[in-house]
């Protein structure tokens, strides 16, 4: 099936360079998402653009329609790539307004976010730097590369970084008005509104209480820590072999694989728990619907878990 956005077409426009390659990549249903790299020398005629992806081999290009890409029937505002932009910024351009995320980017050398090369809202438009093609996280827990110790290690380097950024990232004020979207904030209600529907089919006696719950806790939330906004395992790359190259203080450490974490479309500021709660929903979905991957080589016994509606 051909990609639905010609990526080809913008960037010979944008930087009169003629030869790329273009290849789609699977993911988010959000955005038309490909890699891209150039196949031929720079042409003379080159327009500045083209400077931006001269160091890069390879890069990833997103394209924002007004829709879900992978679902043209649910409106989503555009916008939701200004806020991905912002949050690629204020992890690493100095003059983003908030070094306090680059300190704790720096802090956690196992972790890689990528870096925005260009924004172009008149197109829909982001590129950033390529984290490369590595396992997602589901492909890497169910591996059978994947060790108990390996595991335990990937757990370890992502919520130390979690830890971290929920408990010391502050954002601007300013920072915080270009974070906010409100079509951003609809889309999550859906999302909470279709799970309650899944309890209702699935005949979970109080699915309506649940859900309410559910959705009283999202609207009450408070926002005081910065959020990846999208955390589950498509959005999760880890890269063993580069971690063995890291350059850590221990021999152990040192051979902890390389996490990256892709699209931030829902970035901003949130619940501190929000993100890791998405993703322990998705480990526990995986460890009751995988036979290779029960939790209690972990320490965790899913039929002694307890509800409590006072969270909420």
């Amino acid at each position: 099936m051909p990609i639905a956005y010609d990526f080809g077409s913008y960037l010979r426009r944008t930087t009169g360079v003629h030869g790329w390659h273009v290849e789609e990549l699977s993911g988010g249903a959000a955005n038309f998402t490909v890699r891209a790299r150039q196949t031929k020398h720079q042409d003379q005629g080159a327009q500045q653009d083209a400077n931006i992806f001269r160091s890069e081999p390879t890069f990833v290009i997103k394209q924002a329609p007004s829709h879900f890409a992978k679902l043209p029937n649910v409106p989503f505002s555009p916008y939701r790539q200004t806020v991905e932009a912002e949050a690629l910024r204020q992890f690493h351009e100095k003059d983003s307004g908030n070094s306090n995320l680059q300190v704790i980017l720096a802090r956690n050398p196992l972790i890689r976010i990528p870096r925005l090369l260009t924004h172009d809202a008149i197109y829909g438009i982001l590129v950033q730097s390529d984290l490369g093609s590595h396992p997602n996280l589901h492909e890497a827990l169910t591996s059978s590369h994947m060790s108990l110790f390996m595991a335990s290690i990937l757990g370890a380097t992502l919520g130390h970084f979690l830890a971290d950024l929920h408990s010391s990232a502050m954002i601007s004020p300013e920072a915080i008005r270009l974070f906010h979207n409100g079509d951003a904030a609809r889309v999550m209600e859906g999302v909470i509104s279709q799970a309650t529907s899944f309890m209702r089919d699935a005949g979970v006696d109080d699915f309506q209480v649940l859900g309410d719950w559910a959705l009283k806790h999202w609207r009450n939330r408070e926002k005081i820590a910065f959020s990846q906004g999208d955390l589950w395992f498509g959005t999760l790359l880890i890269d063993v072999d580069a971690g063995s190259s890291a350059r850590l203080d221990t021999d152990e450490s040192a051979k902890s694989p390389i996490i990256g974490i892709c699209d931030r479309e829902f970035a901003g500021p949130n619940h501190p728990a929000a993100d890791i709660a998405q993703l322990v929903m998705f480990i526990i979905f995986l460890a009751t619907h995988c036979e290779w991957f029960p939790l209690k080589h972990f320490g965790f016994y899913p039929e002694i878990l307890s509800f409590d509606p006072d969270f909420f």
